[in-house]
């Protein structure tokens, strides 16, 4: 009976296989969604890098699993290159790129999400929804630019009961009447992080609103906001927030909506990027290793290229990081 028991409990813990799709074409992805939202296992969704022309992937689903999906791997999906440019969603200004609904947890990564359109509804981009303690959302290493909406959100909107941890991403050239980067709305106790991010000439149509805001009912939710760029949008704020518990740490932001006790470290300066259409710092720029080495909810590995996101134990603000190009970049750092 003691061997019994204890066989039984060995086959508990043994954790639910995951289904790994490799995809190389539109026709594909939408399948392997489709195939995902009920074959009872967590879902792993590997693209090949190149671009994904098309409009209308969805997933949703009734089941408290997984889906991870992630760009810029080779021809047999064996590795990737953790960079965002390499890998492109592309709706052609149709319709919105991609939309979830799930308990489960869903985690986008080294992704390229542009030219969605969703008139009637938030998230021309991105619309990533769930409900319960499961649902969770992570974005880690995309471009979200020149999505757009008629009604609320342009880029991406994000309504989960769960953590929601956006790492490494460039907004850019998304356009709302409301929010025209980023709406996140937390309700149950749980974590926002947002570190190393950059949001810059996104633009909200209408008066009093923001490229990026955060809005929380739950007095448990917690939200870390470190080392990320709110600069150069055409809003009237770039960042706001409506929260009972935020920390702003080592960030530049432009024009802020709200205050939070015990933030420290944040700036509103020039960000000075390098072009009007590159993000990366320049070597004067005043953000340069002025980012949080050890951040709430810990550092990324990788920037947004695919970089080591430290060097020399600093670390930026924003989504690029600088490093040792010396011979890669004209000395320029």
């Amino acid at each position: 009976m003691k061997r019994l028991l204890a066989l039984l409990a060995l086959l508990v813990a043994v954790p639910t296989q995951a289904h790994v799709f490799c995809v190389s074409d539109s026709a594909t992805l939408a399948t392997a969604l489709s195939i995902a939202r009920s074959n009872g296992e967590d879902d792993i969704v590997r693209l090949v890098r190149g671009t994904y022309v098309g409009a209308g992937f969805s997933f949703n689903s009734s089941e408290a699993l997984g889906l991870d999906i992630s760009g810029g791997y080779d021809a047999g999906c064996a590795s990737s290159d953790h960079d965002a440019s390499h890998t492109v969603l592309d709706a052609g200004g149709l319709r919105q790129v991609l939309e979830t609904y799930t308990p489960g947890a869903v985690s986008l990564a080294y992704l390229t999400v542009q030219n969605g359109v969703q008139n009637g509804s938030s998230g021309g981009g991105l619309q990533l929804g769930g409900s319960g303690a499961g649902s969770a959302v992570t974005l880690r290493n995309l471009i979200v630019r020149n999505n757009s909406s008629d009604y609320a959100v342009g880029g991406a909107v994000v309504y989960v009961d769960g953590e929601v941890r956006l790492e490494n991403n460039l907004f850019v050239g998304n356009s709302a009447p409301g929010s025209a980067a980023l709406y996140i709305y937390a309700a149950m106790p749980g974590s926002v992080y947002l570190i190393n991010n950059t949001f810059n000439a996104n633009a909200a149509t209408s008066a009093g609103n923001a490229a990026v805001y955060l809005n929380s009912v739950g007095s448990g939710v917690n939200a870390y906001v470190s080392s990320n760029i709110f600069w150069g949008n055409n809003a009237d704020m770039d960042f706001g927030f409506f929260a009972e518990n935020v920390q702003l740490s080592n960030n530049d932001i432009g024009i802020l909506s709200g205050s939070a006790a015990g933030s420290s470290g944040n700036v509103s300066v020039d960000p000075g990027f390098k072009a009007a259409d590159d993000w990366h710092l320049r070597p004067d720029s005043p953000l340069r290793d002025a980012g949080l080495l050890n951040p709430p909810g810990g550092l990324p590995s990788f920037d947004i290229e695919g970089q080591p996101r430290s060097y020399n134990a600093s670390v930026d603000m924003g989504a690029y990081q600088h490093g040792d190009r010396i011979f890669a970049d004209n000395f320029g750092g």
